[in-house]
């Protein structure tokens, strides 16, 4: 029994001793490395929330301080990437800034709750009295608001934008142009951010209002002059024909010697002369009044379907003696009856005999002019009329478009010319619905193309339906 109760008391007191020691050890463990590796983690959870600045213990050579180690190396990286990434964040925001202050524009940056985030000193110049509100952080609505009551350098509506909104209100939905009180236009351009907020930009453009302005007073200018042109020759047109019948009628009755044989042969050239004179003069104050119509939109056209053959024989039966008695060929190519347009007969003989009287006019002895006509474009027939003339160059043609334009050529001076017969051709085959084109080179003749609608049912009723409008 002693024996026993000796080992008892001999097992607990190595149960105790070994306790102890146990937590002798858990102890000296806790505090080389269950401390070390609690504070280690405690420094990465600060670490981790942006302390870049957090002391670490150096910690000794086991494995522990090398993670202290590489925890500081780490801290110390991450600090000098935040650190140069900040510097350059604040490189470009300065750059961006002095980008923004140096612009001749008006910049302004609202976010989603309707505050002024950013605004450069040219906003704050074109809105001087609320300079001291436009500051950010200020509600957008109520600093443009008060712009807007302010009718001393107030934002008023353009003529443009219409309406009576506050300026606020304008400015908020879309933008659009403003005219200030000392006079300046504004015009505003909005542009939504991804954050939902918006940047306004406000550009002064009152030197290109100025020339807006300049221009329609010109434009008004121009229009009443050439308005006033258009009822001068009208009106002289009208004037002149008067006498000038007069003058041929008698011329008439005196060269056919109605009344009498007159005494003398030569008044029957004197009366010729006269006659064709004033033929030559009628034929002129005739352009004249249609190029007047043309241009005041006063010329009508009386439609109806025509054979394009018929009016082109006819022409060609008018020219052919003239033909004859300048040594020039005049060829007419078989015209198919089917060839149908629509327009104006009297209107298209004038076309027609303009063009080839022209053709012959700059057409040496010997030389040829042809007509012929077809169908290359689905809804239009084509008359072509060429000639083996002096020609033009590409950059005159459309000077010889222009009225009272003479192209300057050894021809042209030789034959006499007022420069309407092309312009009022033009306008003749434009009001039509047709179209215009020459083609020419010096030395090598020239080609005209006249291309004109063709009838059609869908036509007719077009042309008909706009007459009555």
């Amino acid at each position: 029994m002693a024996a026993v109760a000796s080992f008892k008391y001999a097992t607990i007191a190595s149960t105790v001793v070994a306790l102890l020691l146990a937590c002798a050890i858990t102890l000296f463990l806790a505090r080389r490395i269950g401390r070390p590796l609690a504070t280690a983690a405690e420094i990465a959870d600060r670490i981790a929330g942006g302390e870049l600045t957090t002391p670490i213990p150096t910690g000794g050579a086991d494995e522990t301080g090398t993670l202290l180690r590489s925890m500081t190396i780490m801290r110390d990286n991450i600090r000098n990437m935040v650190e140069r990434e900040r510097r350059q964040r604040r490189s470009a925001q300065n750059r961006l800034l002095h980008a923004l202050e140096s612009s001749h524009e008006g910049l302004l940056l609202v976010d989603a709750e309707g505050r002024i985030v950013l605004a450069n000193s040219q906003v704050a110049r074109f809105f001087p009295r609320a300079a001291p509100e436009i500051v950010a952080g200020a509600m957008f609505a109520e600093v443009f608001a008060e712009i807007g009551r302010d009718r001393v350098s107030a934002i008023a509506p353009a003529v443009a934008g219409g309406g009576e909104r506050p300026a606020s209100k304008r400015l908020l939905s879309a933008g659009g142009e403003f005219r200030l009180g000392d006079g300046r236009w504004l015009r505003v351009s909005r542009s939504v951010t991804q954050d939902g907020g918006f940047f306004l930009v406000f550009s002064d453009f009152t030197a290109i209002k100025e020339r807006e302005h300049h221009l329609s007073l010109a434009k008004q200018e121009a229009e009443a002059a050439s308005a006033a042109k258009s009822t001068f020759l009208a009106n002289m047109s009208h004037e002149l024909r008067t006498p000038l019948n007069a003058i041929i009628g008698f011329s008439e009755v005196m060269s056919s010697e109605l009344f009498g044989p007159m005494g003398n042969p030569k008044y029957r050239g004197y009366v010729a002369s006269i006659l064709d004179s004033g033929r030559h003069l009628l034929d002129i104050i005739n352009s004249l009044l249609d190029l007047a119509k043309a241009d005041a939109g006063k010329m009508r056209l009386e439609g109806e379907p025509l054979e394009l053959c018929r009016i082109v024989e006819a022409c060609a039966g008018i020219m052919g003696e003239q033909c004859v008695r300048g040594g020039i060929s005049l060829e007419l190519a078989p015209i198919d009856t089917a060839l149908v347009v629509w327009g104006d007969a009297a209107k298209l003989r004038q076309i027609t005999l303009n063009l080839l009287s022209n053709a012959v006019k700059f057409t040496e002895p010997g030389g040829r002019v042809s007509l012929r006509a077809g169908k290359d474009v689905p809804g239009f027939v084509d008359l072509i009329i060429d000639d083996t003339g002096i020609g033009m160059k590409a950059e005159d043609i459309p000077k010889a478009l222009k009225p009272f334009s003479q192209i300057d050529s050894r021809l042209a001076r030789r034959y006499a010319g007022t420069g309407l017969g092309l312009p009022l051709t033009k306008a003749l085959v434009d009001l039509h619905g047709g179209e215009l084109r020459i083609e020419s080179a010096p030395g090598r003749g020239t080609t005209i193309i006249v291309r004109l609608v063709e009838y059609s049912r869908e036509v007719e009723e077009r042309a008909l339906a706009t007459a009555s409008d």
